[in-house]
């Protein structure tokens, strides 16, 4: 290994403790996301961020990122400090391959955090929808009865009351009309 250090020109050395060690900690990285470890083990630098829709901040400057800048614009200027190149030429290539691998990593997360979803129903969703009475519901709110719809791409059960001087008898079209504070459907009849 100490042959392989000599051999190396002064710009090579520079990209390659910059380049190694940050790759090492990017395969870490990857292998642990593999078993459900290293999905969290991120930060955020600067002003820069984006909002991805849940709350958390994908800053621009994010490990990730980070590391791709490393990882690409030293091996870039590593391979390119072994031609017959320009210096200048060469920083400014491992600096536009590093900046352009950080924004594209970057991006890619906030892509891909949109597409997370955090699984909780809101039942303020389903005013508007109609369903059907799964058990009876009592007239005028006297007790709970039952709903079957559909809200949010899944088919739930949630409980309902109505107001209507007739009980709602399982079976029954109902459309929601209002959802009180503790998630309970306020339903009338549909006569759709």
């Amino acid at each position: 290994m100490l042959e392989f250090w000599e051999t190396l020109n002064i710009f090579q050395k520079v990209f390659f403790v910059a380049a190694a060690p940050a790759s090492l900690v990017m395969i870490l990285q990857a292998l642990l996301s593999l078993v459900g470890i290293g999905g969290h083990f991120d930060f955020h630098i600067g002003d820069l961020h984006a909002e991805d829709g849940f709350g958390d901040d994908i800053g621009f400057l994010n490990l990730r990122g980070i590391l791709a800048f490393f990882v690409v614009g030293g091996w870039v200027g590593f391979f390119m400090s072994s031609s017959n190149i320009h210096p200048l030429l060469i920083i400014a290539g491992a600096l536009a391959f590093g900046t352009a691998a950080l924004i594209s990593v970057t991006l890619i997360i906030r892509k891909l955090m949109v597409l997370q979803e955090s699984g909780n129903l809101k039942t303020e969703n389903a005013i508007g929808h109609e369903g059907e009475v799964y058990l009876t519901i009592p007239a005028k709110a006297e007790n709970r009865g039952k709903v079957n719809l559909l809200l949010q791409d899944r088919y739930v059960e949630l409980e309902a009351i109505t107001v209507g001087e007739n009980e709602l008898k399982t079976g029954t079209k109902v459309s929601v009309v209002d959802v009180d504070e503790n998630g309970v459907l306020l339903v009338e009849e549909s006569f759709r």
